[in-house]
């Protein structure tokens, strides 16, 4: 007798529990079913970048989710691993957003013959070089009936774009002989990678260079004297130089020019702006009517 109350008692307090259990969680008759009655799924697992990796960028990976029966795939969820140098920023169509990494779960049974896609955002540094790796794995609470479609594994290239550009201006529109004259080339990376040893030529004809200086982002972006053609260690992302000159008209010159240009050794994204030519004038006799602007070939 003693026996059977204890457990008539057990049964009891169990009851209660699943009772209590139900109140917080009302779908947990769902729950328990998908726990303990367990279908036939087969999975299937694709990633594909929207577009290419590049330095200093975010990249959008879609990664798409395919059942293919016979039944419907519940607790479906993967799980992602990044390796390289990049880290993962969001997600988009997860349960856990925009924290669905490194696990992600879907809010709603898979269906047969359906499929659900997530977004995951990866962000690569300015300095960043090589590959990016990203392997994926999914799974369900049902039974994988085709095992091996299931995994994901990308390796993709780290493209570096840079957007070197180069700009020149002088404070007056004319140089009289006896008159020096101000001009100052600035360089600068719009990015978004890192340029890796860019080089930089200037070039003065027609005058004679009085005074040199620079400032810079970073120190190794200036020359150590006035300059013809240097290379510089890194020019990151909105890293800027200015090269002030102070200019003396040569003898007999009739024009001066100011030439300048950058290379860079990564992809350049506008070749168009990464030089600059000015041309300046050195009348023999000069009014306040005179001048033209510069001369830009």
């Amino acid at each position: 007798m003693r026996s059977n109350r204890l457990l008539q008692t057990i049964a009891t307090t169990l009851l209660l529990a699943a009772s209590a259990a139900a109140s917080i969680a009302p779908d947990w008759a769902t729950v328990l079913k998908a726990q303990g009655y367990y279908g036939s799924v087969d999975l299937r697992l694709s990633v594909q970048p929207a577009g290419g990796v590049r330095a200093g960028a975010d990249t959008d990976l879609l990664v798409t989710i395919a059942n293919g029966g016979p039944d419907d795939a519940h607790g479906t969820r993967t799980h992602a691993l990044v390796r390289g140098d990049a880290t993962v920023g969001a997600t988009n169509g997860c349960n856990e957003d925009p924290l669905g990494f490194p696990a992600c779960t879907l809010a709603a049974p898979l269906p047969a013959g359906g499929s659900a896609d997530y977004l995951l955002r990866v962000s690569v540094p300015p300095l960043a070089r090589g590959y990016v790796t990203v392997a994926l794995s999914a799974q369900s609470w049902d039974v994988e009936t085709a095992p091996g479609q299931e995994t994901a594994l990308l390796e993709l290239p780290i493209e570096a774009h840079v957007d070197l550009r180069v700009s020149a201006q002088c404070d007056h529109r004319w140089l009289k002989p006896d008159m020096p004259l101000s001009c100052q080339i600035v360089l600068f990376n719009a990015g978004p990678a890192a340029a890796y040893s860019p080089q930089f030529v200037v070039d003065v004809a027609g005058s004679a260079v009085s005074d040199f200086s620079c400032n810079a982002t970073r120190a190794d972006l200036c020359p150590g004297a006035v300059p013809a053609q240097w290379q510089a260690a890194l020019m990151a992302p909105t890293d800027t130089a200015v090269l002030w000159f102070q200019l003396n008209a040569a003898p007999l010159a009739e024009t001066l020019s100011l030439q300048a240009s950058a290379l860079a050794a990564e992809i350049e994204d506008h070749s168009a702006d990464n030089g600059v030519a000015l041309s300046v004038d050195v009348p023999l006799f000069r009014d306040d009517f005179e001048g033209a602007p510069p001369r830009e070939p």
